[in-house]
């Protein structure tokens, strides 16, 4: 069917489930500073409404747009978080803590060694940077990662093509499968 020493489908999302709680972890004191600048105006809202009283619209609308300021400004801040995380653990050792774990890493299509630093951070801006854009990101992203289904021989997402790499099991000590 397909090469044995492709990654797994489920390796691939496993390893980025855990690289995304990582990211999570150094991101969350940002959501940490939402919540602290929204809870005082979301809390005088809901005493207003215990109360009885009627909530002013104004006063809610302020609360939205607060909401919605910080997730326009958070969706770039964690698209730049990952792709310097991805660029740079991929660049340097061809994996992220996540793959890490799972032993697998990217390698270059053709040769099968190890992603020279601009495939690396070309992999990465496709995989990271178009999050970064409300919704449409979000699309892309989902069909990134869907493409892999989409093109079982090879397993690329959309990412890997841009990058001509793959994803491998990797051998013992970090070296990669023969092809």
């Amino acid at each position: 069917m397909g090469d044995p020493t492709l990654a797994e489908w489920w390796e691939r999302l496993l390893a980025r489930l855990i690289d995304s709680t990582i990211l999570s972890v150094l991101i969350s004191p940002a959501y940490v500073l939402l919540v602290f600048s929204i809870s005082d105006d979301f809390l005088a809202i809901m005493r207003q409404s215990a109360e009885g009283r009627p909530v002013d619209v104004q006063d809610l609308l302020a609360l939205e747009v607060t909401m919605f300021k910080w997730a326009f400004l958070m969706a770039p801040i964690a698209a730049a978080l990952y792709f310097v995380y991805d660029g740079i653990q991929h660049a340097v050792w061809g994996r992220t803590l996540g793959k890490r774990l799972l032993k697998i890493e990217v390698v270059a299509m053709s040769t099968r060694v190890h992603i020279t630093p601009g495939a690396a951070w070309r992999r990465a801006a496709v995989y990271a940077l178009p999050s970064a854009v409300p919704i449409i990101g979000s699309f892309f992203a989902l069909a990134n990662s869907l493409w892999l289904f989409q093109d079982p021989m090879a397993r690329q997402c959309l990412h890997d093509k841009a990058a001509e790499t793959v994803v491998v099991k990797a051998r013992r000590h970090g070296t990669t499968a023969p092809a």
